[in-house]
């Protein structure tokens, strides 16, 4: 792929269609990455239901809000550079990427936390609903791509991301809710159908298993392709920028 891949224009059907060719240009690494990332959120969230007592709500806090926040940002990050390399008709592996993002791990992470608090408020205004939302607020979205590939200091990643949204704030917004929207109740249509499904096959461990094993691979077939959609809003509103400083 090359730069003209991308859409002139920050508009939904040109978001999907450069979205869809990054999703299969490099759907094995991305796939890999949200597969891992997806284990260690399910084996965190088993951990935050085994606590008993007072500690309950503390571990369910962490393991289902804080924590996938914090993981699903550092996976988006990764993403933006594997999706970037794919751009440039470069390689960028999952090692390469992490490897990247080694000397961004402080900015990265006070980005997240970021994350996890939108994430939270979410959860708090809209319920279970809000999960479904979880993945939009990855990141934060434009921000994480701004330290990723521009190397920036969180704060001057924030300055980055309100000067490229500038007038498209609401516009790219919007694309990446019903995007999350769609992904998320896709996703969840699949976990319930196969949970019913197994559910009268399976029990006790073996059932717990299963579904933990479907809800990896959802992630991992799905979450790329938001990943995707977040880089190339990103990508396609910097273009936008450089061409406007330039005119």
């Amino acid at each position: 792929m090359q730069p003209d891949a991308l859409p002139d224009e920050v508009t939904f059907p040109g978001v999907l269609a450069s979205a869809a060719r990054l999703y299969r240009a490099r759907f094995k690494l991305a796939a890999v990455l949200f597969a891992v990332i997806s284990f260690a959120i399910t084996a965190l969230a088993l951990l935050g239901l085994t606590e008993v007592g007072k500690l309950q709500l503390i571990a369910a806090f962490l393991s289902q809000i804080i924590l996938p926040s914090i993981l699903g940002s550092i996976a988006v990050a990764a993403a933006a550079l594997i999706y970037e390399g794919a751009v440039k008709d470069r390689l960028v592996t999952i090692r390469d990427a992490v490897d990247a993002l080694k000397p961004m791990q402080r900015d990265i992470f006070m980005a997240s936390l970021f994350s996890s608090m939108l994430a939270l408020w979410s959860i708090i205004l809209l319920g279970q609903f809000g999960l479904v939302l979880l993945p939009l607020f990855f990141g934060p979205p434009i921000i994480i791509q701004a330290i990723a590939i521009e190397k920036l200091s969180v704060r001057d990643a924030r300055s980055r991301a309100r000067e490229i949204l500038r007038g498209r704030t609401g516009r790219v917004l919007l694309y990446l809710l019903v995007i999350a929207l769609g992904i998320g109740l896709l996703g969840g249509a699949v976990l319930v159908t196969v949970g019913l499904a197994i559910d009268a096959a399976l029990d006790g461990a073996l059932l717990f298993t299963a579904y933990s094993v479907v809800q990896v691979l959802v992630a991992a077939l799905t979450l790329p392709f938001m990943a995707a959609a977040v880089y190339v809003c990103y990508a396609t509103l910097v273009r936008i920028k450089d061409a406007e400083a330039t005119a």
